[in-house]
């Protein structure tokens, strides 16, 4: 084991505070010279190089702005604390974003990422959060990582860098499964807008029933059976975070207007508005909270994982917001919803669709536990290398 010494960031490394040029002078964004970077351009809950962005300046605008070499660890300072990417090539960016070049004699750009990344929770406890979390140039400059010599720097980052290149693959190869899935479903039923195969159209009410127990959120527990809320609706697929509980005594007093089953599509009505995924077999029995409705299709009339993908598309999306309402958060209220038309092909087609979403889901679930295995070792080797009071193998 290597002893490292303990180093603010002032002291290996150059803090830059982005700053955005006039957006009045049209001569700053006639061309698209250098990459200008924004919170958007970087992932959260992953270290990658940043090619290019969503955004550019031109060199026009050099002389109002600060800008950064190579190599450089961008970090998100207001907002979202602690989002982070290393630049590939001289850029520039706005004043939400932080960037560190590092003294090259003395620190490697991907370890000095690793670094910061492992410094995120102390990030996120010394942010001002009284509106929006912010964490200005002297805090974070004042960031404290042990640093090991500059060869063991590289070799660390070396191997993180492969790690993370494995879990950001299979990430990637994960979304294409959902793309896959949607591509069956446009194959199969058409083009949902002009319904090129002549679909019967039915309203949404005549073809699904609703499990709705909006109007009063439950009270919750620290344990006890699970409460499925629209925080769990995420991406379209279901998460288990947040978990939240209540008591068996809630349960049987809420649960009067039906029971929600596994595989039955929950839909969000509002803050987001229209995100759509199915029960997953996980709970025994489950509660279900606010601002969702779980929809149930008439037997013989319509399979879940058909509805589902009916839900997202964007014709139905499109008519769902021209029926929503609020002027904040956008919400659909129930006596809307179910007026909005649905296609409904035969029951034997979409059974078939079920079916081929079933073999997806199969390899989906293998491909994540491969997941869980990668993040599973990312983790101890941050802890092997930065969770040990500096020690380094």
């Amino acid at each position: 084991m290597v002893k490292c010494k303990k180093v603010k960031l002032s002291d290996i490394a150059t803090v830059i505070t982005g700053s955005t040029p006039k957006t009045s002078v049209a001569e700053n964004y006639s061309s698209n010279d250098l990459n200008f970077f924004k919170p958007s351009d970087i992932v959260d809950g992953s270290i990658r190089c940043l090619y290019s962005s969503e955004n550019f300046i031109s060199n026009y605008a050099r002389s109002q702005c600060r800008i950064i070499p190579p190599n450089s660890v961008l970090v998100t300072c207001i907002g979202i604390i602690g989002k982070i990417g290393v630049t590939v090539r001289e850029s520039a960016c706005n004043q939400q974003i932080n960037a560190v070049v590092p003294n090259k004699e003395l620190c490697s750009a991907n370890f000095l990422a690793y670094a910061i990344s492992n410094a995120k929770r102390e990030m996120n406890h010394i942010a001002n959060a009284a509106v929006v979390p912010i964490i200005n140039k002297s805090q974070f400059s004042n960031i404290q990582i042990f640093l090991p010599p500059l060869p063991q720097q590289q070799q660390i980052a070396a191997e993180l860098d492969l790690v993370c290149g494995v879990m950001q693959k299979q990430k990637q190869q994960y979304k294409l499964f959902d793309q896959l899935i949607k591509y069956k479903f446009n194959q199969m039923f058409g083009n949902p807008i002009t319904n090129d195969k002549g679909w019967e159209m039915k309203q949404i009410g005549e073809v699904v029933d609703f499990i709705d127990y909006r109007g009063k959120t439950p009270e919750k527990t620290n344990k006890g059976i699970p409460l499925i809320t629209a925080k769990n609706v995420k991406d379209n697929s279901f998460s288990l975070e947040p978990r939240e509980f209540v008591s068996a005594d809630t349960y049987d007093t809420r649960m009067t207007r039906g029971y929600p089953r596994v595989n039955d599509v929950l839909f969000t009505t509002e803050a987001p508005l229209g995100n759509v995924c199915r029960i997953p077999n996980i709970f025994e029995k489950f509660c279900v909270g606010q601002r969702i409705i779980t929809m149930q299709g008439k037997q013989d009339v319509l399979v879940p994982e058909y509805l589902e993908r009916e839900l997202l598309t964007d014709r139905f999306q499109s008519d769902m917001w021209k029926h929503s309402s609020g002027s904040t958060v956008k919400g659909i209220r129930s006596k809307e919803l179910v007026k909005l038309f649905i296609n409904v092909p035969p029951l034997a087609l979409q059974q078939q669709f079920a079916d081929f979403v079933a073999q997806v889901e199969k390899s989906k679930i293998k491909l994540k536990t491969q997941i869980s295995q990668t993040e599973t070792l990312y983790k101890a080797l941050m802890q092997k290398y930065f969770g040990n009071g500096g020690a380094a193998a």
